[in-house]
């Protein structure tokens, strides 16, 4: 009896992506005048919601209130209690999920369409007339300050935090960072406060996609029109990135078992013409399992087990890092090699397969954010929580097909290459 195994020793035929589009969003206006941000889709039989208020983690400190105010609001309203309303949601086989950006906050719903009209009740309670149950809170608040303590302990969280203070400014809104103390003193009186200046009176953005029937439509238009606010607040407050001047901190963990390194700078903004050619480069340079850094530092010379490079970019400003664990007394190394591949991107960038592969790496981004309407979707919220322009997904698809190596030489040389970075190390003493 024959098998048919594939061949493991040869390499799957592949083919170039064909056109890649993003389904275009349709704004839907409510009777109430408010709009919805809809993408359709006949054959999905399932919905899902997105509300999105003004007013995120950056607008309001500490970072953690937010999650604990939107977490509460599922523990019990004026209608429901908080077994009541998980239970309405797994009866109906629903999922609601809390999201907290730097200025947004709210919740996602994924439902069948069928269900809609049985759990819009309970969530437009649930927002509306929240109880801020003190036993609840409580419970949130150890869970989450027991699960900062955690993250706090680990030498790449405390090496990311010491980044962002040097990349946005220490006194900067978006560099505050939680401790266990700051969660577990925020209070019920705290989060009705912060209820009053987000969900309770700011800007509401909505957006849904599956099948959105005519009565879907209508469903959600009156759910929208009943907590939208026509005389909508804006808590957004966005503060220009102050970066410190180039520095090396040394942060000594005497347990840790190795190091964190983080290398940064401050980059251009989204909204600059070079910003998608420079995040190809910087893909380049380690974006992806085959890049530079990881075929140097991770494969020929073995001393990380991964190593990435990105460019950051929020509404207050954008930055490069590189970020690897390693052992302490290979820091030094890592970090002279990550900068000698910086300079290699000037006077070698990708060319022939290696371009290749980072040209198929970026295609396939967009491929997936172009693949279904939840995807799309999320594309569309992600554009405004993020601050991207309404032509960026087309913007990228030019650039990746007509980014040469000159031009990835290009910025590294105008961007990354004899610049002083900031270097972090969080771990023991070498």
């Amino acid at each position: 009896m024959s098998c048919n195994h594939p061949d493991r020793t040869v390499a799957p035929p592949t083919r170039p992506f064909e056109d890649i589009s993003l389904t275009r969003a349709r704004d839907i206006a409510t009777p109430g005048g408010f709009l919805i941000k809809t993408v359709h889709a006949g054959h999905q039989q399932l919905v899902r919601l997105a509300l999105r208020w003004a007013g995120g983690t950056t607008d309001f400190a500490p970072p953690a209130a937010l999650s604990i105010l939107t977490e509460s609001m599922r523990e019990g309203s004026a209608s429901y209690t908080g077994e009541q309303i998980a239970d309405i949601i797994d009866f109906n086989g629903a999922r609601l999920t809390t999201r907290t950006h730097d200025h947004h906050c709210g919740f996602d719903l994924l439902v069948l369409k069928s269900h809609l009209a049985d759990v819009l009740p309970v969530l437009r309670d649930m927002i509306m007339h929240p109880n801020f149950e003190i036993e609840a809170i409580e419970r949130i608040k150890n869970r989450l300050a027991a699960r900062c303590a955690v993250q706090m302990a680990k030498v790449e969280t405390r090496a990311s935090v010491r980044t962002r203070a040097l990349m946005l400014g220490a006194d900067h809104p978006g560099a505050v960072h939680d401790t266990p103390e700051s969660i577990m003193d925020i209070t019920a009186d705290d989060l009705r406060a912060l209820y009053a200046a987000t969900i309770g009176s700011a800007r509401l953005y909505t957006f849904a996609c599956g099948d959105l029937s005519d009565d879907i439509i209508r469903e959600l238009s009156a759910f929208v029109d009943s907590l939208a606010h026509p005389a909508a607040t804006d808590p957004i407050n966005i503060i220009e990135a102050s970066p410190a001047a180039p520095a090396r901190e040394n942060d000594i963990c005497p347990d840790a078992r190795q190091s964190a390194v983080s290398i940064s700078l401050p980059a251009i903004p989204r909204s600059h013409p070079d910003y998608i050619a420079l995040r190809l480069t910087i893909m380049a340079l380690g974006g992806y399992f085959g890049s530079r850094l990881m075929q140097n530092i991770r494969e020929e010379r073995g001393l990380t087990y991964g190593i990435s490079s990105s460019l950051l970019g929020t509404y207050e400003g954008s930055y490069a890092m590189i970020e690897a664990q390693c052992s302490a007394e290979s820091v030094e190394t890592v970090i002279s090699e990550s900068m000698a591949e910086v300079e290699r991107l000037v006077t070698n960038p990708p060319t022939g397969d290696e371009l290749r592969r980072l040209k198929l790496k970026a295609w396939s981004a967009l491929a997936s954010a172009a693949d279904s309407p939840i995807s799309v979707l999320e594309h569309y919220i992600t554009q405004l929580v993020v601050g991207t322009a309404d032509d960026y997904f087309e913007r990228q698809l030019r650039v990746i097909e007509s980014i040469t190596p000159e031009m990835i030489s290009e910025m590294a040389r105008k961007y990354l290459s004899g610049r002083q970075w900031s270097v972090v190390v969080s771990g023991p003493e070498a």
